[in-house]
Order: C-alpha cells, then structure tokens, then sequence
C-alpha cells in the first residue's frame, strides 16, 4: 500500500465527512498546530489517535474511514478482507493502553462539545 496515497485518502475522507474544505480546518479539529499537521502529511504519517479520537465523537464508521479505495490502488473489499483485520490489529498494537485510556476520553469530551456546539446552534436559530 501507499502511504502517500493512504494518508492523503484518510484525511481527505475525514474532511469530506466533516465538511471541511482546508488542511487548517483539519488539522484545528484533530487539535493539531498547523507546522504539526504538515509534518504528518510530509511523513504521511497518520496520526491513528487523534483521527480515531475525531472519528468516534462524529459517528465516523471506521472501517470506511481506513479502508483503502480501489482507484487508488487499494483492495476492492478492504473491509471484508484477511488484510483488514490485519491492518486493524496493527493500528489497535501501536496504541498503549494509556493512549487508548485518552482515546476515549477524547472521544466523550469532543462528542460533549458537538453536543453544546449544536445546542448553541438550535439556540441561535431560535432567536432570530
């Protein structure tokens, strides 16, 4: 596989799912400084616990988040495959039990913040 190609993948699909249009949005909803975010994508290393983090507070499915597309280059069945297994095993085995710890904190403290964000948003539409 890729990595050039996985990793630009992976983050484009996070920034369509999200509705965001630029590296900057990005990088502010995976709480990363921008210098960070691109020095990920130069290594085209991805960062496994803040993207997972992301994806659990929104619903993010991640088989389909880290599933390969065939036009590029990927397995057409990646979610069903041997190799997706695998390749789920591998991510889970480079996460410590603590960053799993804060993994899902993460996850329950963005999904409280899209909770207020989205009240907020109620809010305001009813006061106009």
């Amino acid at each position: 596989m890729n990595n050039e190609l996985y990793f630009d993948d992976v983050m484009n699909k996070l920034k369509l799912t999200l509705g965001l249009r630029t590296n900057k949005e990005l990088s502010q909803k995976l709480g990363l400084s921008t210098t960070a975010y691109a020095n990920l994508k130069k290594r085209k290393a991805i960062p496994y616990e803040k993207v997972i983090a992301l994806a659990l507070a929104y619903g993010i499915n991640l088989d389909e988040l880290f599933a390969v597309d065939s036009a590029s280059g990927g397995d057409d069945n990646i979610a069903t495959s041997p190799s997706a297994a695998v390749d789920w095993v591998q991510i889970t085995n480079t996460l410590k039990s603590e960053q799993i710890d804060r993994l899902v904190a993460e996850a329950c403290d963005m999904s409280r913040l899209n909770e207020l964000e989205l009240k907020l948003a109620r809010l305001e539409y009813a006061s106009r």
